[in-house]
C-alpha cells in the first residue's frame, strides 16, 4: 500500500516538475494489530459474527403489460408484410384507453406486425397530431397516417394517455405537435378498408 501511495506521490510530483532528489520513501506505519493505517476495509470484529444476506435480483419485465381491453381478432397476421393495400388499422391499449392508428407506410406496418408477433421492441407509436376524429377513435384527434412511425425510445414530452391529449387538445396539437404513448400495447392489427 505504501509503495502504491509513494508511486502516486512520485508521479504527481514529477508531473508538476518538482525536484525529487531530496525525497526519501518511508515505510507505512502499522497499528498494534498489524493492520496498515490506510486499510481500505476495516478489519473484521472478533466479537461479531459475519452475516451474509443474499441479494435477490430485481424482476425484469420481459414482455409488455397485458392489455386491459379485450383484444379483437387480428386477421392481418395471415398477410405477408407489405401486403396492406390501403394501410393497417392498429389498435393500441394505453393503460386501459383505446387508441386506433391508421398506418399507411409499408415499413411502419411491417414494424407493427413484428411488434405484435413479439419479434421487435420498437413498440411506441409516434406521429404528428391532427384535429378531428378518424378511424373509429373515440377522440377528437388522430395521428397523421402518412407520418406515424414506431419507435423504441422517444422524448417524454409527447408521452401521455389519449385522454390527456383530449383534455388539452390545443396545447398538444399547437405546442407539443406529436404524440408517443410509452405504455401503448398493440391489441390488434386489421387491414384498412376505406369507405
Amino acid at each position: 500500500m505504501a509503495a502504491g501511495l509513494a508511486g502516486i506521490f512520485l508521479f504527481t510530483a514529477c508531473a508538476n516538475g518538482e525536484d525529487l532528489s531530496s525525497i526519501t520513501p518511508t515505510p507505512a506505519r502499522e497499528t498494534a494489530s498489524r493492520t496498515p493505517v490506510y486499510s481500505p476495509v476495516p478489519p473484521p470484529s472478533p466479537t461479531r459474527a459475519s452475516t451474509i444476506i443474499p441479494v435477490q435480483p430485481s424482476p425484469v419485465m420481459t414482455e409488455p403489460p397485458a392489455p386491459t381491453s379485450t383484444p379483437r381478432p387480428s386477421p392481418s397476421l395471415t398477410h405477408t408484410p407489405g401486403s396492406f393495400l390501403n394501410g393497417a388499422l392498429v389498435t393500441f391499449d394505453v393503460l386501459g384507453e383505446e387508441l386506433v392508428v391508421l398506418m399507411r407506410t409499408p415499413e411502419t406496418i411491417d414494424t407493427a406486425l413484428s411488434v405484435f408477433r413479439g419479434e421487435s421492441l420498437v413498440r411506441i407509436p409516434i406521429g404528428p397530431l391532427l384535429r378531428g376524429a378518424a378511424f373509429g377513435n373515440p377522440w377528437d384527434w388522430h395521428l397523421d397516417p402518412d407520418n406515424v412511425r414506431m419507435a423504441e425510445l422517444t422524448v417524454e414530452l409527447c408521452d401521455g394517455l389519449p385522454s390527456h391529449v383530449q383534455e388539452g387538445l390545443n396545447y398538444w396539437v399547437d405546442e407539443v405537435k406529436f404524440y408517443c404513448p410509452w405504455a401503448a400495447v398493440i391489441v390488434s392489427i386489421e387491414e384498412y378498408s376505406p369507405g
